[in-house]
């Protein structure tokens, strides 16, 4: 909470009220001490006035100059933030004609004031909500009776059930345009309720989905990577326990990886089968593998190689997706099994020619 205006807040507004009224304008300290003025040899000055306004917690008005004991004629308003006085505000001049002026010093003081106060608490949220997601998908944290209380502020308990989901961004994305995509990712976890969320440098957003929600959100999730396709992936990993986040984060990261050899930028640990193995295959594996399957066959060939397979094999559910006839997808299978000694309907090859097609 903000007790006090600082000197930097007062030099601002004092410039603001500045180019309306032309008097003296001072903010003071509840010792009565000028600290910032729009006229700089003042700082520093005793306003006995100030000590008054604070004691009676109402404006004092000074009506005439008093050159014996220094004090010209002027207004004094305490300014209140949260039932406590925060500074004092001065202006030099006739009551009647500068008493507006201290008015609207004290209004511009109470907006600035909220507003650092809600960029604090968002501040303070969002290092929250990055020390939570941190400390558990990595499994790391020295406080657990902090860890805890920081749960049960964001509304979860020690035995919920949670996921993790990963937005990474390409790596041929310009980051400088950072922001444009953010603000969408933001947007989506707003729209879907996710409260748990952060940042991670340098091109990853990290979200812990209640598995409750899952199911519900699984299709928001899938338009959101399609619309932003070649741009980002999203991967979700297995259901665990709130205290063994640390393997969800692993199966997301692991999921994230199998997306590579996949057309499509949205994926769930769950729905892997053969990924899991495919994923974990080197390179240099992966090469030998498809050097000695395919390598005769053009991009066209694995095209049709592709789709028969996703059509479970059907002579008529591919020649509709691809609108050919069914003796000419049938030429085009003979001529595959011709170029590489594979038969694509025969059920052992075809094992061999589908896994080609994943890691393709």
């Amino acid at each position: 909470m903000i007790t006090h205006v600082d000197k930097n807040l007062a030099a601002q507004i004092i410039q603001t009220v500045k180019q309306t009224c032309n008097q003296e304008i001072h903010f003071i300290d509840h010792d009565g001490i000028i600290y910032a003025s729009s006229n700089n040899a003042k700082v520093g000055v005793y306003q006995e006035a100030a000590l008054t306004a604070l004691k009676s917690q109402a404006m004092v008005e000074i009506k005439e100059d008093n050159h014996f004991n220094n004090i010209k004629k002027g207004v004094n308003l305490p300014v209140f933030h949260n039932n406590s006085i925060i500074t004092i505000i001065g202006i030099a001049g006739d009551p009647d004609e500068v008493r507006s002026y201290a008015y609207l010093a004290e209004q511009i003081t109470q907006l600035l004031i909220r507003d650092q106060e809600l960029y604090v608490s968002s501040r303070t949220e969002t290092e929250m909500r990055n020390y939570i997601i941190q400390s558990l998908i990595h499994g790391r944290n020295l406080n657990q009776e902090h860890l805890y209380t920081c749960l049960a502020q964001m509304e979860l308990t020690k035995t919920a059930s949670l996921r993790c989901m990963v937005i990474k961004l390409h790596s041929r994305y310009n980051l400088t345009n950072i922001a444009l995509i953010e603000q969408s990712i933001y947007q989506l976890f707003q729209s879907t309720s996710i409260t748990l969320y952060t940042y991670n440098y340098p091109n990853e957003y990290i979200a812990l989905i209640n598995d409750t929600q899952f199911e519900a959100c699984v299709p928001v999730f899938q338009n959101f990577a399609k619309q932003y396709d070649h741009i980002i992936n999203i991967a979700i990993g297995g259901r665990f326990e709130i205290s063994h986040m640390a393997n969800s984060y692993r199966t997301a990261l692991f999921t994230l990886k199998s997306l590579a050899n996949k057309h499509t930028p949205f994926a769930v640990f769950d729905d892997l089968n053969l990924e899991i193995i495919l994923t974990n295959l080197d390179h240099t594996t992966k090469d030998n593998y498809l050097l000695k399957t395919v390598a005769a066959l053009s991009s066209e060939e694995m095209e049709l190689l592709e789709i028969y397979y996703e059509e479970d094999m059907s002579l008529t559910k591919t020649c509709e997706r691809l609108y050919l006839h069914k003796n000419t997808v049938q030429y085009k299978l003979d001529r595959i099994h011709k170029l590489c000694g594979y038969n694509p309907r025969k059920f052992r090859d075809a094992v061999i020619l589908y896994i080609a097609t994943r890691i393709h």
